[in-house]
């Protein structure tokens, strides 16, 4: 990032150089119209410099210090005074100061009241310039904290979910867990292989929701695991009774997603679904090509009691993706009377 002394300078000479370019482009004017034999140079570049103080004068110091603050009145009295002040500079520069060191060459011609409708015009024109000038600053700096305000609150956002996340993991003793699990399925495996099953699958699920590493992301082979215990595990729920339609193109190979993004919309799917029905399944098409993920769920909507969720939600979903792939990703929902769908991409 620049010092702020070399961003001045850089400021100082991009404004330089646009005076430059319309000081030589009036002079180009005055040469189309056969007039340019009467410009005296040195008394133009003192004339352009008046106008800059004007301009400067009310863009970069009344306008923003009392105009933008409300305090007209100091506005009005200050901005008079500058405009009596140009006045008297411009004719004294002209009618007696110039005049003693440079040959007359145009005013001569010019009567008092021409002159002054010239200078009074001159001046509105660059106090014109003046107010459009701090206009556009203001609007670009307004611009700016806006979009540094949103994202210092989606920053924040992110942080409190990650902070959820923590505590929620906080609360519970995974090596305490993961043993239970592991007597559950050894006691039951004797019992009943299926509800032996359910227990691994379930133990698996567990692993997954409370694994944890520095970036907070899982390989999205995985995240993929993942979504298949889910689905054998209601499987085993409700006797492989669910239409369910899981379509894997593409090899995840090393990338990485935060964990449980793909699972919160399945979930959604398994919580509002009619998933019972063959003509209707739900249809699951994950796609992988190089570093692009496409992810989509299609299902029947169910009319009657809907399944609990134990999950963090699609808001939180679309704050962790708007937080992790700002302006990488594209999240399009399609809530239709009987249907619902979803389809995100990711550049991972």
């Amino acid at each position: 990032m620049p010092s702020p002394t070399a961003a001045r300078l850089k400021t100082i000479g991009i404004h330089l150089a646009l005076w430059t370019v319309y000081f030589l482009y009036e002079c180009m004017m005055l040469a189309m119209v056969g007039q340019l034999k009467y410009l005296v140079w040195q008394e133009s570049v003192l004339i352009f410099c008046l106008y800059a103080a004007l301009f400067y004068g009310l863009g970069s110091w009344l306008l923003p210090r009392y105009y933008a603050t409300k305090r007209f009145k100091q506005f009005w009295l200050y901005t008079i005074g500058m405009l009596v002040l140009y006045g008297a500079l411009r004719f004294g520069l002209v009618l007696y100061l110039l005049p003693k060191f440079l040959p007359r060459l145009m005013y001569p011609y010019l009567g008092p009241w021409i002159f002054l409708g010239m200078v009074s015009y001159r001046s509105l024109y660059f106090i014109t310039l003046a107010i459009c000038y701090w206009a556009a600053q203001r609007a670009i700096r307004t611009e700016r904290q806006k979009t540094l305000q949103q994202e210092q609150l989606r920053l924040a956002e992110a942080e409190l979910l990650q902070t959820k996340l923590a505590f929620l993991r906080s609360q519970i003793n995974p090596h305490f867990l993961f043993n239970a699990l592991n007597f559950l399925y050894a006691e039951t495996y004797r019992h009943s292989k299926e509800a032996a099953q359910g227990i691994l699958l379930l133990s698996d699920m567990m692993r997954h929701t409370l694994s944890e590493n520095e970036q907070d992301k899982v390989l999205l082979a995985e995240e993929v695991q993942h979504l298949q215990n889910y689905i054998a595990l209601n499987q085993l729920r409700f006797g492989s009774r669910l239409q369910v339609e899981f379509n894997l193109q593409g090899t995840p190979a090393d990338l990485r997603i935060p964990p449980l993004v793909l699972a919160s919309f399945v979930e959604n799917c398994f919580k509002h679904g009619e998933l019972q029905e063959p003509d209707s399944p739900l249809r699951i098409e994950l796609g992988i090509q190089q570093n692009l993920l496409s992810f989509s769920t299609r299902n029947k909507k169910r009319h009657g009691p809907k399944e609990e969720s134990t999950g963090i939600g699609l808001d939180n979903i679309r704050k962790r993706l708007d937080a992790l792939y700002p302006e990488q990703y594209t999240l399009a929902i399609h809530d239709e009377p009987e249907h619902y769908a979803s389809h995100l991409t990711v550049a991972l």
